[in-house]
């Protein structure tokens, strides 16, 4: 089962059919076996079956169930493993919703919006957050946004990273929660979106390179930080007998540039990509640029070599400047790429359908709320 997949167990039946066991208790919290509860049977299903992320919306009577799934399901501190309790955690204060395509994700926003929503979470990786923003923007349609809480449980999370947001989905809602209740300082941050050919959003979205090792990346049955570990040591072998892996990966792209009226000086691209959030992934914060300056978009494109990229990486890491000569490194408040071909790009990390053309800019700003 992929990484990418989340399992949602509806742990919120009154059980009225069980009574009296269910006096002061839900259903799925009805003991059976000496030690077991009966939501230790989809949980169980799931597990097995290789769904190892995932979340318990409970209602009713729900403290039992609550405390159950809390001291039961514990892993260790290198995996992505988890079950989270959320619906006990907003309490009356809110809404938890599951939807199943992006049509219904459209259909819900709109409700919230009509229902005067201030603060929006959204639980998943940096995918994720692509599909709910883009749907927010456009239903409210240029009013002001709630605030948004990123969850974090996904792949590929540079937004969290970004934000400095660690700990379990539930324990950031929790604390998110605390502070809007008044019991603490609530922390806040702002996200500045990039507009992408005039109505598309997202915070990183690039070309060649990245769009390149993405499409590799998702070809593996488990992504995640290990497999694109694996494929940095893998592409740097390659690089050293310019075998057919690097080539595909890094392919030299014809394309103009123009940075604020300005064309770069390359014709060919290896890399371009522009973001307003400081990581990549693997901890590499290689966008030092972004977030400054009122929200800057940070541009790095060139036709830098897979060896000069892999031999800057450590200063990537570090979110230093490259010192590479053939490498635009700014912060332009517009750009636009014209490619000769048509050419796959990504935005948060999802593959976007090829374009000749893209048109990049300053989009609105987002509240994010971090616990």
């Amino acid at each position: 089962m992929s990484d990418k997949t989340i399992g949602i167990i509806l742990g919120g039946g009154v059980g009225t059919r069980l009574h009296p066991l269910t006096r002061e208790r839900s259903k799925p919290a009805v003991p059976f076996g000496g030690k077991y509860r009966l939501v230790d049977v989809p949980i169980s299903n799931c597990l097995n079956g290789g769904i190892r992320r995932i979340f318990v919306l409970t209602q009713f009577n729900s403290a039992s169930l609550n405390n159950h799934v809390t001291h039961t399901y514990r892993f260790d501190n290198f995996g992505r493993s988890f079950v989270d309790v959320l619906a006990a955690a907003v309490g009356g204060d809110g809404e938890v919703v599951a939807t199943r395509d992006l049509a219904e994700l459209d259909r819900t926003l709109e409700r919230f919006r009509d229902d005067g929503v201030t603060v929006l979470a959204a639980c998943g990786g940096d995918g994720t957050y692509y599909h709910v923003l883009r749907s927010a923007v456009r239903v409210w349609q240029g009013g002001e946004l709630p605030s948004f809480v990123p969850l974090p449980g996904g792949t590929i999370n540079n937004l969290t990273h970004s934000l400095g947001v660690g700990g379990t989905p539930a324990s950031v809602l929790a604390r998110v929660l605390d502070g809007l209740r008044g019991r603490s300082k609530p922390h806040r941050r702002p996200l500045t979106l990039l507009r992408v050919n005039a109505d598309d959003y997202g915070y990183i979205v690039g070309a060649g390179l990245i769009a390149g090792f993405l499409d590799l990346y998702y070809e593996g049955r488990r992504p995640g930080p290990v497999r694109a570990a694996a494929l940095l040591v893998a592409l740097f072998f390659s690089n050293l007998v310019d075998g057919p892996l690097i080539r595909r990966v890094v392919p030299r792209v014809p394309a103009r540039v123009v940075a604020d009226g300005v064309r770069l000086p390359f014709e060919r691209y290896t890399l371009l990509i522009a973001s307003s959030v400081t990581h990549i992934g693997l901890g590499v914060r290689a966008f030092y640029r972004a977030g400054a300056a009122g929200g800057a978009l940070h541009l790095l494109a060139g036709s830098s070599t897979p060896g000069q990229l892999l031999r800057k990486l450590w200063r990537f890491a570090l979110g230093w400047p490259s010192g590479l000569d053939n490498l635009f490194d700014g912060a332009p408040e517009r750009v636009t790429v014209e490619f000769d071909e048509p050419q796959i790009f990504t935005i948060n990390g999802e593959l976007m359908d090829a374009t000749t053309r893209l048109e990049l800019e300053r989009g609105p700003t987002v509240d994010c709320l971090i616990g």
